[in-house]
């Protein structure tokens, strides 16, 4: 059993760009990382490699809109398992000019956190323990409510 990872992301782009995505979340079924970088039958290694996760993840909780006209918004939440699938948003960010990408990510049971920017190409990641808290940006505190989670992680070790 995978331990998960939480994920939070954003992409806008041209319209063009983003239709294979859109179709994928219409779709509702667990094939955003086979849209954004296929390897066509499924292979633990090739996974791994192309995606930076061993399975696909879920469209159920991803929503796109229009913006400027010519312009869509996807946003949502997954899970992966282990970690982040940046890979797959690397690739992705990578082949599609003017497709802007932010991820945010958090997996307890590793405890680490983090987000990758498509434009900076920076992922930010920490290491978490209750002792560096304040070392972690804010934006990433409350975005997953790491320090709430980690009160009750010490009411359960009590």
């Amino acid at each position: 059993m995978p331990n998960w990872c939480d994920n939070t992301i954003s992409i806008s782009g041209p319209t063009s760009s983003l239709e294979k995505l859109i179709e994928a979340i219409d779709h509702k079924g667990d094939n955003l990382l086979e849209t954004m970088n296929p390897i066509g039958d499924w292979d633990y290694g090739l996974a791994v490699e192309a995606w930076g996760t061993k399975w696909d993840v879920s469209t159920d909780n991803l929503h796109y809109e229009e913006g400027d006209p010519g312009i869509m918004l996807i946003y949502g939440s997954f899970m992966s398992a282990w970690g982040p699938p940046l890979e797959a948003f690397m690739h992705f960010a990578k082949e599609h000019l003017g497709v802007h990408v932010e991820i945010s990510y958090f997996e307890p049971g590793m405890a680490f956190v983090g987000d990758w920017d498509s434009e900076t190409k920076v992922n930010e990641h920490y290491e978490i323990d209750e002792e560096n808290l304040d070392e972690i940006p804010e934006r990433l505190c409350d975005m997953f409510d790491l320090k709430y989670f980690y009160e009750k992680e010490d009411e359960y070790d009590d």
